[in-house]
């Protein structure tokens, strides 16, 4: 009787261990704001836009953010670890290009960003 009770209690232990847990949800994109925002770089103030994303779900910390931008100038890709992005451009472009954010687990999502247009100062 004793025996038969603990393999039961095995069993019930060990399909327990293979479930997902309940707060592991699809990771996702929400929202991604890009816009216009002049960049400071070496004492000069020269085109440049912010982006910033909301981001949840995925399992574990979101280990790396990768903003890939496209313009007629060229297309350069940043890897940063945090939400936001601000970087120059040149003037009188658009930027566009996509989020791709990566969590501990390896699991992507992606989104395009929309463009923006490096105007005056």
């Amino acid at each position: 009787m004793f025996k038969r009770l603990a393999v039961l209690l095995l069993v019930v232990a060990a399909t327990l261990s293979l479930t997902t847990p309940a707060r592991a949800t699809a990771l996702t994109i929400h929202a991604v704001s890009c816009f216009y925002a002049p960049y400071y770089f070496y004492d000069i103030y020269q085109p440049g836009f912010y982006c910033s994303a909301n981001v949840s779900g995925g399992t574990g910390n979101y280990v790396s953010y990768t903003w890939d931008i496209e313009s007629r100038y060229g297309n350069y890709s940043y890897t940063t670890t945090t939400y936001a992005v601000q970087r120059p451009c040149v003037y009188d472009e658009y930027v566009s290009g996509y989020l791709t954010v990566t969590d501990s687990l390896g699991a992507t999502t992606s989104q395009w960003i929309g463009q923006v247009y490096c105007g005056n100062l």
